[in-house]
């Protein structure tokens, strides 16, 4: 018995003797070696019913050169219609411009002014 559980790994020692789900919460006598190897099986059996059974992989990073910048705005251009950099001081056109509710505005800039001045005095 006692060759038995010295060939045993830690972690598989560590299950077969913890005393609240270890061997002798099952075992009325002396267990053998061939129960503490069944015991074994079935604990793995156990323990791998929950394991995701999935062939996903990893992405690994590549370091992958970017196109020049130019390029990337050209296309940012193309896809969009406009240059998002413009967009600030374009005003939104009226179809999707939707008035705000003064009270909402008034809101929004008292909350903004209270914020400055929390952190001008921090």
């Amino acid at each position: 018995m006692a060759e038995c559980l010295a060939g045993l790994t830690p972690e598989e020692f560590a299950v077969v003797t913890n005393p609240s789900t270890g061997i002798a919460t099952i075992s009325k006598f002396l267990p053998s070696v061939a129960d503490i190897h069944d015991f074994l099986r079935k604990e793995q059996a156990r323990h791998e019913q929950f394991r995701p059974h999935t062939f996903y992989k990893k992405i690994e990073l590549f370091d992958v050169e970017q196109p020049p910048l130019e390029r990337r705005k050209e296309v940012v251009m193309n896809v969009l219609g406009y240059n998002p950099q413009d967009r600030k001081g374009r005003a939104m056109e009226p179809e999707y411009a939707m008035p705000l509710d003064p009270k909402i505005v008034e809101a929004v800039t008292a909350s903004y002014d209270a914020a400055q001045a929390r952190k001008r005095h921090a």
